[in-house]
């Protein structure tokens, strides 16, 4: 208290802007941590003269190594051996604590770190933007949680795809629902996490980071072929901007099936339409019809790479925006037999984002999927989900038969729902082995089978 004491007497040694930055400072013991942390000092350096000007010759307040204060000089006293901070990082301290002061109210609003994250894992579809938000915010200091559960939800649901079969999912007993519940609420977390990884997947790629692995990751929503899950692909492609646009164009090249199309064609799309400067790479990578999918004459794939090109090459991105609003204003319309002109663009926005739809095996959903991405990929993350004052009054319910529908369409779209076929006729137990030893089958190349 000593110091504090003799600092505040010297305080009379600034005038008026300079003395309210250095109450600031002494007020704000997290900005003086977060000066001290950033700078490279000495490990001799037992204070630090922090620079109240751009200019140089102070004035200076003098704190010591663990943040307590000692003394003030004024302009043109001399600072001796201590390490000066200059200005501009000690207004940088002071919006990272400015920032850091809204994350612990707004998480603390929210109930916590330990219930937000609870909430993040088990909301499913009806996750609130409000806990969006404060996720978002403390994302960046929970990345390898974020990343290890991103990975594990991805794992489930490839394994429920690879095991479920369409004889299967016809069941309706117990064990065949709670495996449903559980993909369709994993399908959402796939969601949550992917948003959630932007921020520091982001700082990744401006490191240097080779971008394929980030692409890969960003196809997984469209996988399961729900929506919105589809919808945060794009929205992740877009915010990680060109840099990981090689990345998508390897996946692009090495499409073997419809299932695979959608992933970096959504996240080409994505990129192309919220970064301008990107959009002949986009292009470029979209007219290479080198993949497998393209050498097997798919039409579904030829189409949607001509849409894609062709929504490339509109001018005004908020024409795309326009264009999934009013789609939703007209389902909207249509479902309730009234005008749904009066909706404010917030709340379509998250009803774009939030309502659970399947697109795989339909059509007309296919057809809008590019648009409604296009919309996601002008989008920033919180935007894809409803306020809590909305959602407790929209029916976002799961529905199991739609689950059901989406995995028989994955199903169908690997090629899984296909009859086994022989290349060559079965060889009877008593046939001529095909060996051509001349014993029978079963006494000889059936023992080794």
């Amino acid at each position: 208290m000593g110091h504090d004491a003799h600092f505040l007497r010297r305080l009379e040694r600034l005038d008026r802007r300079q003395l309210d930055l250095a109450l600031g400072l002494y007020r704000d013991p997290r900005a003086v941590k977060l000066i001290l942390a950033a700078a490279d000092l000495p490990d001799a350096a037992d204070r630090v003269a922090l620079s109240l000007t751009e200019a140089p010759g102070g004035p200076h307040v003098i704190v010591a190594r663990d943040g307590g204060f000692v003394t003030c000089l004024g302009e043109g006293m001399t600072t001796g051996r201590c390490p000066v901070v200059p200005r501009r990082q000690i207004d940088v301290a002071f919006e990272d604590s400015a920032r850091l002061g809204r994350f612990d109210a707004r998480v603390a609003m929210r109930g916590g770190v330990d219930e937000l994250l609870t909430r993040i894992v088990r909301a499913g579809h009806r996750l609130a933007q409000e806990d969006f938000e404060a996720a978002y915010l403390i994302a960046p200091l929970i990345q390898p949680i974020i990343v290890d559960s991103l990975l594990e939800a991805v794992d489930v649901i490839d394994e429920v795809q690879r095991s479920m079969t369409l004889r299967r999912l016809r069941r309706t007993d117990d064990k065949t629902t709670t495996l449903l519940r559980s993909y369709a609420t994993t399908t959402d977390l796939v969601r949550h996490l992917l948003l959630l990884s932007i921020p520091a997947n982001r700082a990744h790629l401006d490191d240097g980071a080779q971008p394929y692995p980030f692409a890969l990751l960003g196809t997984r929503g469209c996988y399961a072929g729900d929506v919105p899950a589809a919808l945060a692909s794009a929205t992740f492609a877009a915010q990680l901007g060109p840099a990981v646009v090689p990345g998508y164009a390897q996946l692009w090249r090495e499409i073997k099936s419809t299932h695979g199309l959608f992933g970096p064609m959504l996240g080409l799309l994505a990129v192309g339409v919220r970064h301008p400067s990107a959009r002949d790479e986009v292009a470029a990578a979209l007219r290479d019809h080198s993949a497998p999918i393209f050498e097997a004459g798919s039409r579904l794939a030829s189409g949607l790479a001509d849409q894609m090109l062709a929504m490339l090459s509109k001018g005004d991105p908020a024409d795309l925006v326009d264009a999934a609003r009013a789609l939703i204003r007209q389902a909207s319309a249509a479902r309730s037999g009234s005008g749904a002109d009066a909706l404010p663009d917030a709340l379509i926005d998250g009803l774009i984002g939030s309502t659970r739809g399947h697109w795989l095996g339909s059509r007309p959903n296919t057809a809008l999927l590019p648009i409604l991405a296009a919309w996601a990929a002008l989008r920033e993350p919180a935007d894809l989900y409803l306020p809590t004052e909305w959602l407790s009054h929209i029916s976002t319910g799961l529905d199991l038969d739609r689950v059901r529908e989406g995995l028989a369409d994955v199903i169908r779209f690997e090629g899984r729902d296909l009859p086994i076929t022989r290349a060559t006729p079965k060889v009877g137990r008593n046939d001529p082995c095909p060996c051509g030893s001349g014993r029978k089958y079963k006494k000889c190349c059936l023992r080794n089978t």
